[in-house]
């Protein structure tokens, strides 16, 4: 019977994974960015922190007030309410930050300035743009070197660069802005791949797969059978008769019955 009870089990537990479980696995998060799944309170923050002379992005995660970090620069793993997260670091990305902070930063079609832009570069000649106040365009462009970057700045409506930029590692560099320079901070930061998954009693399911291991080894090493019939025989004795599925336990008891 564990083989039926297991197979009921295993089936109850797909059920309730079908059912109430859910996976999320967002476009990469750029540094600095946010994913909000609403439907269950589950939120994902890229992080950016300057430590000393160093950057440590770290990934947040959130499912209603409880919330765990994690290195956003190795593969990792954590579970919070039986949500397990899986992270891995993608393609190659930049943090463009001005360096006091100022709010003078927006990417095309959005209206409101912010003081840092996360970006990612799929694949080399991968591009993107950002707008510094109105009169200065950045034209960043993913070289074919790993991590290396060319940027190219554009005064009001020139049609050539003004200045162009070689990033190749996390630096500060002046960019020119009506008669004055504001320091750009870029941070060379990857990506980031999370998938994130509940899945219900499934712990049930290695207690169902037991069971029907259990079970099968029942069905491959069957016990032996055996029936024994005593009937008269004339002359105050007795006759034995032992039937079996099995010739060696038949040996066995008749062996054994010589013996007493």
């Amino acid at each position: 019977p564990f083989v039926f009870i297991g197979l009921l089990l295993l089936w109850a537990v797909i059920w309730l994974i079908l059912s109430a479980g859910w996976t999320v696995m967002p476009a990469p998060l750029a540094p600095g960015t946010e994913y909000h799944y609403a439907p269950h309170e589950f939120t994902l923050r890229y992080r950016v922190e300057q430590q000393a002379n160093a950057v440590a992005p770290q990934l947040e995660a959130q499912i209603g007030k409880r919330s765990q970090q994690l290195p956003a620069t190795t593969k990792g793993h954590m579970q919070i309410n039986q949500v397990e997260i899986e992270t891995m670091p993608g393609a190659p990305g930049l943090l463009i930050s001005t360096a006091n902070g100022q709010p003078l930063l927006r990417r095309p079609g959005q209206r409101n300035t912010v003081a840092a832009v996360g970006l990612t570069f799929p694949n080399p000649g991968s591009e993107e743009s950002l707008i510094l106040t109105e009169t200065v365009v950045l034209r960043i462009v993913r070289k074919a070197e790993a991590n290396a970057f060319a940027v190219e700045v554009y005064q009001g409506k020139d049609q050539q660069p003004g200045q162009r930029l070689d990033i190749n590692q996390t630096a500060t560099h002046p960019v020119p802005l009506n008669g004055r320079q504001v320091n750009l901070h870029f941070a060379l930061l990857p990506s980031l791949n999370v998938e994130a998954s509940y899945l219900p009693g499934i712990w049930l399911g290695w207690v169902a797969l037991a069971l029907i291991l259990l079970g099968a080894v029942g069905f491959w090493f069957r016990p032996a059978f055996l029936l024994a019939q005593i009937a008269p025989w004339p002359e105050q004795r007795s006759v034995l008769i032992v039937q079996g599925d099995r010739a060696d336990e038949v040996a066995a008891a008749r062996q054994w019955l010589n013996q007493l």
